[in-house]
């Protein structure tokens, strides 16, 4: 079955994650670490479904730590894109090459807690339900990490065929979130034309929006400085109009 490699279609600098994922992962960085350093230690107090999937399906004494993880149901190119970004930057670095951890032990488990969370936040799937390891008296979860929430992600992570060609996307979602990123950066890379420059002339926004909510620097390389000032319309500074009205 021919699959698609991530780090052929998709530039982990041309993600640049989100608050979501970032609260997903941060809380499981040594975690995610000890899954590619250290394999074989058993995480105490953690539950890696994907590291005892491994260990089930090995023909060997030891498990190959290596194995090629191909799932990814359930999550967008943005979303996988994002976590791809987040772990480079947080992880491995210039440590490791992202050859070494996209499609591997690692990575799989960055994307269940990813599903977990999001699952948390909203409720899970009312399919989630009928499998039959989850708890039909647990309505409601303590964390995203609790454990049969984390299977749960992590059997609809596998719970179709590996990745295709294609994945499934709200395109206009996409487009448009795609669009409202690079309009509203606020990151040192966006220079002054990003410096909060929405609104200044006008006041603020239609029932209080603010328009920086999810796009603001989570990295603190990516926060720019600039005098507060800046931040303060000067209107001496705006051009004077003078109409001459010829009787």
């Amino acid at each position: 079955m021919q699959t698609v490699d991530l780090l052929v279609v998709i530039d982990i600098k041309a993600f640049p994650y989100s608050p979501e994922v970032d609260n997903a992962l941060h809380p499981h960085s040594q975690v995610l670490k000890d899954l590619l350093h250290n394999p074989g230690k058993d995480p105490i107090g953690t539950y890696v479904p994907a590291r005892l999937y491994l260990q089930a399906t090995s023909t060997g004494r030891i498990p190959d730590w290596s194995t090629y993880l191909p799932y990814v149901h359930g999550l967008t190119l943005t979303q996988l894109g994002e976590v791809m970004n987040w772990m480079d930057r947080h992880l491995f670095k210039t440590e490791h090459q992202p050859e070494d951890w996209v499609h591997r032990l690692p990575f799989a488990h960055a994307l269940t807690l990813l599903l977990a969370a999001q699952s948390y936040e909203i409720g899970p799937p009312p399919k989630w339900y009928a499998n039959p390891t989850f708890p039909k008296e647990k309505m409601g979860f303590s964390a995203p990490d609790d454990p049969y929430l984390v299977l749960c992600a992590w059997e609809a992570l596998t719970s179709k065929d590996p990745l295709h060609t294609t994945l499934p996307c709200d395109i206009g979602w996409e487009t448009l979130h795609s669009l409202e990123k690079l309009l509203f950066d606020c990151t040192v890379h966006a220079g002054l034309a990003g410096y909060y420059q929405w609104g200044l002339d006008a006041g603020d926004h239609q029932n209080a929006w603010y328009p920086y909510a999810g796009y603001e620097p989570i990295d603190p390389g990516d926060v720019a400085e600039f005098p507060e000032e800046w931040l303060q319309v000067s209107y001496s500074s705006l051009p004077i109009f003078i109409i001459l009205i010829r009787f």
